[in-house]
């Protein structure tokens, strides 16, 4: 995964039971880190190449 502070700084927020969107989702990394967590997360990529 290649987070950055903002990575950090927003699952500092994230508690369980949340709701969260992953927008540019690309492979997924994040989002599984987001999904472990939150309670749900909708993952968007709108660039599919």
């Amino acid at each position: 995964m290649h987070a950055n502070s903002a990575h950090y700084a927003a699952l500092l927020h994230i508690v369980p039971g949340s709701v969260v969107f992953d927008i540019g989702a690309n492979s997924g990394d994040v989002t599984r880190v987001l999904a472990t967590a939150a309670g749900r997360v909708y993952a968007f990529e709108p660039n599919p190449r």
